[in-house]
């Protein structure tokens, strides 16, 4: 799912989250909101490892370019992805 997995936890894995770290911010004034998220959805203490006897939500949005869903157990975020349709 693009997490490393080591004896010191779980990271996300570089070459899966490269498209998000390289992409380009707007030209607007969200710019600085974009790279905020980009650096929380990137970083370790987001994911957590998934837990057999913990309920799961599945958080899903989509729009006409594209679609998006999180696995989350607890309010912590498990797994994530997303898909361009365009």
């Amino acid at each position: 799912m693009g997490t490393l997995i080591s004896e010191n936890g779980m990271k996300p894995d570089p070459e899966k989250i490269k498209s998000i770290t390289e992409k380009p911010p707007p030209e607007d004034k969200k710019g600085p909101a974009m790279e905020t998220m980009k650096t929380i959805l990137t970083s370790q203490p987001v994911l957590k490892f998934y837990d057999l006897n913990k309920d799961v939500t599945v958080q899903t949005d989509s729009s006409q370019h594209g679609i998006g869903c999180c696995l989350m157990q607890d309010g912590h975020v498990i797994a994530y992805g997303s898909r361009s349709l365009t």
